[in-house]
């Protein structure tokens, strides 16, 4: 059995590009090391995760996000032991608005890809759908 957690925050306004980096990379390397999968989605400012892993490691973890300054107002979506592990080798995805250039996705077609996936993606347990709802309801934002 596998514990999944969704959780949703604000990001602090600090937040920079360099910070959304180094989140991106210390989070992939503690999910191979320590057998966690999982997706982060960061847009206008709010974060809405998934982890999906041992239970006393995504506990732990999730205490440790709990403690990250670089954000705010977390939130304990839903959690549940599951058979089931999702998102394997799934990573961080963020839209950079303030970046100019024809290498980065316009807004609009960040959301639509978010939403489509969002549509796509096979949502086995309650946890899995009140994140994908939430992420769905973060790219409706107007």
């Amino acid at each position: 059995m596998f514990l999944e957690l969704a959780f949703s925050s604000r990001a602090s306004p600090k937040l920079n590009e360099k910070d959304i980096l180094s989140i991106q990379s210390t989070s992939h390397q503690l999910n191979l090391k320590y057998d966690i999968s999982g997706y982060l989605v960061l847009h206008k400012q709010k974060f809405v995760g998934i982890l999906v892993g041992d239970e006393r490691v995504v506990r732990k973890l999730f205490s440790v996000i709990a403690s990250d300054i670089r954000h705010t107002d977390l939130t304990l979506l839903a959690k549940e032991n599951t058979p089931w592990k999702q998102y394997e080798n799934w990573n961080m995805i963020f839209h950079v608005g303030d970046i100019q250039s024809a290498a980065l996705p316009t807004e609009q077609l960040f959301k639509n890809n978010i939403i489509g996936l969002a549509q796509l993606t096979e949502k086995r347990t309650y946890t899995s759908r009140i994140y994908w709802k939430t992420v769905t309801e973060l790219m409706d934002d107007v």
